[in-house]
């Protein structure tokens, strides 16, 4: 097991002293600073377990005013800040490696304004994704993860987060409608209008958007919800291979009720099966079968069962009953903790042109092999978007070694080595691999121009 933490000189440099802590208590108050290790360590560790780093500490400000005076004291005194929204983050970019004091936006929780015409809020920052679900009856996020319960607008926004219904609604970006952030010298800039038609320059809500908290910390934002369907339908199919899961899932697709599909998800049948036996999820057949495919519409079952019946799949089942589809959603949303059952995952989320799809699953298997033998290798995720997620556990293995036979695969078929997570601390020497040299001097221009001195999440992205 490789555990990535931090580099002691760097904390060093980072204390705080005496006065520092005064100066933050006047801004915050004493309430909202954590110190200590008993008070910090919920900040310090992410979600994996994998990246374990150290803070003097955490600052927690209540409102967007606290939040500009905090970055206006640490851009003075030259102090790095770490952002943090729900922690829920899995390549180290929420994680203060070098010593950095942690600013978490969970404090942030106004709503703003809820808009029933237009299906649109304004909302700050700590608010989860969870909770924006539960704002207006009728309407949803449309950003659908795991972490949902947990995770933060703010840092969904900042990662660009996907999830299991991006083939519908897009990931986060295509959710966000204008934001406020606070940039490193505390100043607040904010456009939340969320006009249809705004043609007065450039859209920084969009630039912060895969940000990763590198331009400034965003505090507020205006998204836009999505209708809940009237009626949804759960189908899990099982697969005898590849090349069956890949042909299946396009016709679902391509079909004459292929505007509807709302979620289309894959999963290993190994993976499935220690979801059962460890963690009691039940199995949606008495067969077992090498690979799963996890279906979603928006219509009744009695839409969807002639489509299915005709592609006469070794084993399917089709459910509108709101628990039946529970208890199958729980095979695909409970997955990623099988890594947990087996160790500490190295999780890497890639994606390719979805017509690469099957070559990249096989080409990672062999891949994974060829560094260690004995690696435990778990692969499932969003089939028709071409991303698959890659969770290696390995006791003996350089995680250097196996991610760059990872990312080779995933380029040599012209993908991404980052299609939901972002880059943060874990992938950020392989940055190269998917920009160019001119797209990384323009990223460090950029960075730049928002934040000089470098203080905000200064080890992520590039």
């Amino acid at each position: 097991m490789v555990i990535i933490r931090l580099r002691a000189k760097t904390l060093e440099q980072n204390m705080f002293n005496s006065s520092h802590l005064t100066s933050l208590i006047s801004i915050v108050g004493k309430t909202k600073i954590s110190v200590g290790p008993d008070n910090t360590m919920p900040y310090v560790t992410d979600w994996t377990g994998r990246f374990r780093g150290i803070t003097n500490m955490v600052l927690h400000p209540g409102t967007v005013a606290e939040l500009s005076a905090v970055l206006n004291f640490c851009n003075t005194h030259h102090l790095p800040i770490v952002p943090q929204g729900g922690n829920t983050g899995l390549v180290g970019g929420g994680v203060p490696l070098s010593g950095e004091t942690v600013v978490t936006t969970r404090n942030l929780k106004s709503v703003r304004e809820i808009n029933l015409d237009t299906g649109t809020v304004v909302v700050e920052a700590g608010v989860t994704l969870s909770e924006l679900d539960s704002l207006m009856v009728g309407w949803e996020s449309g950003v659908r993860i795991a972490s949902r319960e947990t995770a933060t607008v703010g840092g969904a926004i900042a990662t660009n987060a996907g999830g299991l219904r991006v083939l519908k609604h897009g990931s986060m970006r295509a959710h966000v409608l204008g934001v406020e952030a606070v940039l490193a010298d505390g100043s607040v800039v904010s456009h939340l209008a969320g006009l249809v038609k705004d043609n007065t320059g450039y859209d920084y809500a969009q630039l912060f958007c895969g940000s990763e908290g590198t331009l400034g910390i965003i505090s507020a934002a205006r998204l836009q919800l999505r209708r809940i369907p009237e009626q949804l339908t759960t189908i899990v199919v099982g697969c005898q291979n590849l090349a069956e899961c890949y042909k299946f899932a396009e016709t679902m697709r391509n079909g004459k009720i292929g505007h509807l599909l709302y979620s289309a998800e894959f999963m290993g049948g190994e993976g499935l099966e220690l979801l059962v036996t460890h963690l009691g999820v039940k199995k949606p057949f008495n067969t077992s079968y090498p690979f799963y495919l996890l279906f979603e519409y928006a219509t009744a079952a009695n839409m969807v069962a002639p489509l299915i019946a005709a592609m006469n799949p070794s084993d399917a089942v089709v459910v509108d009953d709101a628990r039946q589809r529970r208890m199958l959603w729980e095979l695909r949303e409970r997955y990623p903790e099988i890594g947990g059952i087996l160790g500490v995952p190295l999780k890497m989320d890639v994606s390719v042109p979805p017509q690469q799809w099957v070559a990249l699953h096989r080409l990672l298997e062999i891949a994974v092999k060829n560094v260690d033998l004995q690696s435990q290798l778990l692969m499932f995720g969003h089939i028709l978007d071409g991303n698959i997620h890659v969770n290696v556990v390995s006791e003996q293995c350089d995680t250097n070694i196996m991610m760059s036979a990872v990312f080779d695969v995933v380029v040599s078929l012209d993908g991404s080595i980052s299609a939901e997570h972002g880059i943060g601390t874990l992938k950020k020497p392989w940055l190269n691999l998917c920009r160019t040299p001119s797209e990384i001097v323009l990223f460090e221009q950029l960075r730049a121009a928002f934040d000089p001195k470098r203080i905000c999440n200064p080890n992520v992205l590039c």
